[in-house]
């Protein structure tokens, strides 16, 4: 009997009527697939639907995060950006004051000169930012330069000699003010005491001798100068005295300690001008480098600027 046949007659035995009961059994048991199938069909297509919706709203969810989080990479240095404007305004005034300082101690270099200091704390707001997230914001949005971290890091590097700068300019400028201070009382002290010096050494002399006269001349121009500056007592009477006790009155017992409180006189103006040289030429250096670290300041608030919006 061929296949045909026998697949025929199975079917038609199945259909008879005391077959009835397998008949039924298998239709149930196909109904029973198909709505198997049929359902799995659908709930997989609505788990990928709640899947694709999950992953829509993870996108959306991470992209507002990234955003988030990007918004506060630029706030950071939005807000470094700022303060780098205020540490620009405050170096630019205060080399401008160290230049006026510089002038006021050449013209008048026997007086106590005085520096204003530009007060700011934006520089220790700089160095007190979180330094960590700080260099994360500028690496994200600059890490694609070739150079971004040496360029980082020299911006540190001049941050941090700007503060020890401004700290120098403090410490030379009531260091300088300390030297002559110091010099000039003493230096008032000797001129002081050559006075005295004279009036008690004159009455020793009977008047119209050659040393009374002398004497009494130094005096008067003395207290002619008065008040003056100590220059004045310098060039005026110092020189005079010096010069016609060396010409005309070494050999009086006088002259030797005269001549000593003289030099000792000019000394204390030696050492202020030491002092106010040295002063000027520290200060010339510290403009100029100061200068030079302004340069990399607006590089990186420029850079900022033009690339972070």
């Amino acid at each position: 009997m061929e296949e045909t046949d026998i697949i025929i007659n199975t079917i038609e035995s199945c259909c008879e009527p005391n077959n009835d009961y397998l008949f039924n059994f298998i239709l149930t048991l196909l109904a029973s697939g198909i709505a198997f199938w049929t359902a799995l069909y659908f709930d997989r297509r609505a788990k990928k639907r709640e899947q694709k919706k999950e992953t829509k709203i993870q996108k959306e969810e991470n992209k507002k995060e990234d955003e988030k989080k990007e918004k506060e990479l630029k706030d950071r240095l939005h807000y470094l950006t700022t303060l780098i404007i205020s540490i620009e305004k405050t170096v630019n005034q205060q080399s401008e004051k160290c230049s006026e300082y510089i002038q006021s101690i050449e013209k008048r270099p026997y007086e106590i000169n005085h520096l204003s200091i530009i007060a700011s704390n934006d520089i220790q707001r700089v160095l007190a930012l979180d330094a960590q997230s700080t260099f994360f914001a500028y690496r994200y949005f600059f890490q694609n330069r070739l150079n971004w971290l040496q360029e980082y890091s020299k911006f540190n590097t001049e941050v941090d000699y700007i503060e020890g700068t401004l700290g120098e300019i403090k410490r030379l400028y009531f260091s300088n003010k300390d030297v002559v201070t110091v010099n000039l009382l003493d230096y008032k002290r000797i001129v002081e005491t050559i006075r005295g010096y004279l009036s008690k050494t004159l009455m020793a002399f009977n008047a119209g001798t050659p040393s009374y006269t002398f004497l009494s001349q130094m005096i008067i121009k003395y207290d002619e100068l008065l008040p003056s500056n100590f220059k004045d007592y310098d060039d005026q009477f110092l020189n005079s005295l010096k010069k016609q006790i060396e010409t005309d009155f070494f050999r009086e017992q006088f002259a030797e300690r005269i001549l000593e409180m003289i030099n000792r006189a000019k000394g204390r103006l030696h050492d202020i001008e030491v002092e106010c040289i040295d002063t000027t030429e520290q200060f010339r250096i510290i403009i100029n480098e100061l200068k030079s670290s302004l340069v990399i300041l607006k590089e990186t608030r420029e850079r900022v600027e033009n690339n972070v919006h």
